[in-house]
């Protein structure tokens, strides 16, 4: 993270020695921003890859912070037993915590770091059917690392270099912690991220015991 100036530095003055330093000024300037921009963006997203691989337990213990947790074994029970029926089919590759939140509202997030949180509404509302389809399309967000993209979009590119060209890897590191557990709050996610969702979410579901109606009626 340290290398952030000096990595963006070395782009910008490599382009600078390849356009002529008076009639190309303008479009050197151009672009400069343009590959800051990029630059920036590819960097901040191994940096948003390695939270998402390596600082689980901190998001977890974040997200519930923010979110607060559902007080019952018996939620935390059948989010386990659906849980362990998807992982049981080896199409889920990572590792997911997921845990009940107490809002009443009918939604359910994935977020940075493999974090699930099904809403107590969703629970009440919904069979197991129709909650084992909810979490394979959940589980698949996390496995096409949709949050990430989420987390980017949601900060924007302006940010993102006005922050790595101040040099302060720390105040980077602060942000990008910030805005993926805040995230929760305003999911960043496409219509064409939910399609791939439910696809690629129904052809685990469709490898468990569970009725594949259950996928149609929980929408």
């Amino acid at each position: 993270m340290k290398l952030w100036k000096k990595w963006l530095t070395t782009i910008v003055a490599s382009l600078s020695l390849c356009i002529a330093p008076a009639a190309m000024a303008s479009a050197a300037s151009t672009a400069q921003i343009l590959l800051y921009g990029a630059a920036t963006m590819v960097l901040a997203k191994q940096q948003l890859l390695q939270m998402d691989n390596n600082n689980q337990k901190q998001m977890l213990a974040n997200t519930q912070a923010k979110t607060g947790v559902v007080n019952n074994e018996a939620y935390s029970d059948r989010l386990e037993n659906i849980q362990r029926n998807l992982v049981a089919t080896g199409l889920i590759k990572r590792n997911y915590d997921v845990y009940a939140n107490p809002s009443t509202d009918l939604n359910a997030f994935e977020t940075i770091g493999g974090v699930i949180s099904v809403n107590k509404g969703m629970l009440d509302a919904l069979n197991d059917d129709e909650l084992a389809f909810t979490l394979c399309h959940e589980m698949q967000h996390g496995e096409k690392r949709h949050a990430i993209n989420g987390v980017l979009k949601s900060i924007g590119i302006s940010t993102l270099v006005d922050v790595s060209l101040g040099g302060n890897a720390d105040v980077l590191d602060i942000l990008l912690g910030s805005v993926a557990v805040n995230y929760i709050d305003n999911e960043f996610v496409t219509m064409d991220q939910e399609k791939q969702a439910d696809a690629t979410g129904f052809n685990v579901f469709k490898n468990t015991a569970y009725n594949v109606g259950g996928a149609a009626s929980s929408m």
